[in-house]
């Protein structure tokens, strides 16, 4: 339940073509958003930052560290060895665990490529996005670094 339930995050944030965060929040949310509707999961990755690329690296950690039933059913949905599970960078992981899950859920994929932005609020380097898929009403933090917006929570 609770892979399900990462997987259902993961699905829900990137921004900038190419991995390339955007000027402004919309920018960011726009690429994110052309990235999921296209599966660019490295692109995704590229634009997070802060808490959601932690959140990410400890699910790694935690993957790893799995008792061996577990483990061995993910490493089988992965399509990966032990070996190449304790060798793979977040990054990597990313794309494949998020693509494996996109697969077995492409509606929430589907959703997230039709979102739209409802409103934007603007705090000096943070930002929220009030963004729409469907019937539902989700947000999407972002900080600004160096000019460029990141996804910190999603």
């Amino acid at each position: 339940m609770k892979r399900t339930a990462l997987a259902l995050c993961l699905l829900l944030p990137a921004c900038g073509d190419a991995g390339t965060p955007g000027p402004t929040p919309e920018a960011t949310f726009e690429t994110v958003r052309k990235a999921v509707a296209d599966r660019r999961w490295g692109t995704v990755f590229d634009l997070l930052a802060g808490k959601e690329l932690e959140r990410f690296k400890r699910q790694l950690d935690a993957d790893r560290s799995m008792n061996e039933e577990q483990r061995n059913e993910l490493l089988e949905e992965l399509g990966l060895s032990a070996r190449e599970l304790d060798a793979i960078s977040p990054r990597d992981y990313y794309i494949r665990f998020t693509e494996v899950r996109s697969r077995a859920k492409p509606e929430l994929t589907d959703r997230i490529a039709k979102a739209g932005i409802d409103e934007v609020k603007v705090d000096g380097e943070r930002a929220v996005i009030t963004y729409r898929t469907g019937e539902k009403s989700r947000e999407m933090e972002l900080a600004r670094r160096e000019g460029l917006w990141y996804v910190v929570r999603w």
